[in-house]
């Protein structure tokens, strides 16, 4: 369990560095666009899609920092029993190109959706959960999402 929770880490970690380096080659751009002096509808429009894409990366960032730091305080708090338990569960992580597949362990409920999901703030995922339920027909869960979000319901 403990490599698990290690593997796990090592996943978040990775994305929140890859997510701070798309937020530093997105601040280089805006401070392109800002120099060119063009002050277009079409330029505003991507130098706000930019600060958008940055805020949201920072609230994924800030989701994947505070499930490190809970994990981190698990393996503190638990490092004793994770140790003398020799018997390893080898359950496998589900993967997508080297990175945790945390669609499949949401929607296997191996992760509960909630706000603390490393996923949370991301919108794409979001929606991605929501159209599964969507195409199951589980309507409650459906529900649940957008009352955790704060989403408006739309009637399907």
């Amino acid at each position: 369990m403990l490599d698990q929770l290690k593997i796990i880490l090592e996943s978040l970690r990775k994305e929140v560095n890859q997510n701070l380096k798309t937020i530093k080659t997105n601040r280089s751009a805006i401070e392109l666009l800002k120099s060119n002096n063009n002050s277009s509808n079409e330029t505003k429009t991507q130098i706000e899609t930019l600060y958008n894409t940055n805020k949201t990366l920072l609230l994924v960032n800030d989701a994947n920092l505070k499930l490190q730091n809970g994990i981190n305080q698990f393996i503190v708090n638990y490092k004793q029993v994770l140790n003398s338990n020799k018997v390893e569960m080898k359950v496998p992580v589900p993967k997508r190109n080297g990175k945790i597949d945390f669609f499949q362990l949401t929607v296997k409920g191996e992760i509960p959706f909630n706000e603390y999901h490393p996923k949370f703030a991301d919108e794409n995922f979001v929606q991605k959960l929501l159209d599964f339920y969507i195409n199951l027909e589980d309507y409650e869960e459906c529900s649940r999402i957008q009352q955790l979000k704060g989403m408006k319901q739309n009637a399907s």
